[in-house]
């Protein structure tokens, strides 16, 4: 990466940018997945229950479906807490080896290659997740559900207030002719 390499500027915001978003991660992950050691701890009111009892009120659930969601939000925790601890060593390794006076971009390639697979597993288990919750639904409740997800991921940043998902193809052009020219897939033009 030669263009890399010249450009000071673009090396220290590149590192920059990868430390706030570090930073970041580690207080999501530190507010969400905090856990004493030893184990889960006692179920307490809380952001998780506070979720349950949203979708408890909101879909009209049933005891047997309450504890049924409880059981498979649990699951998931348990089994996504390691991914989310590969990827933050993952990240935590691409970080050291940047600030390194001399990175090795084999390793560099090499590690965002991993926590490329690495998110594409936690993409799959969160669908499988929300699969099985819709399993555990009323055909009314599904309905209700979908929404409910659907004005979460426009909250989030996921989809655009349209329902488009984010970064998807421009619309048609007014006239029903073709979209203007959409170069966001493209390479960076180099900058002279």
């Amino acid at each position: 990466m030669d263009a890399f390499s010249e450009k000071p500027f673009t090396q220290k915001l590149t590192i920059f940018l990868i430390i706030l978003n570090l930073i970041t991660m580690a207080a999501l992950w530190y507010v969400v997945f905090r856990r004493p050691p030893g184990g889960r701890p006692p179920r307490e009111v809380g952001k998780g229950q506070d979720v349950q009892s949203f979708l408890r009120r909101e879909l009209n659930l049933s005891d047997e479906q309450a504890a049924a969601f409880a059981n498979l939000r649990d699951r998931f925790l348990d089994t996504a807490r390691p991914l989310h601890d590969e990827i933050r060593k993952s990240n935590e390794a691409t970080l050291t080896e940047l600030l390194k006076a001399q990175a090795d971009q084999r390793t560099i390639e090499t590690l965002t290659a991993r926590i490329g697979t690495l998110r594409g597993e936690e993409e799959k288990l969160l669908f499988l997740h929300f699969q099985e919750l819709m399993a555990v639904c009323r055909p009314d409740q599904k309905i209700k559900f979908q929404s409910i997800m659907r004005e979460f991921l426009v909250m989030i940043g996921f989809f655009e207030a349209s329902g488009a998902p984010r970064n998807s193809p421009p619309p048609q052009d007014r006239r029903g002719g073709p979209p203007p020219q959409d170069r966001r897939n493209e390479p960076p033009q180099k900058l002279r």
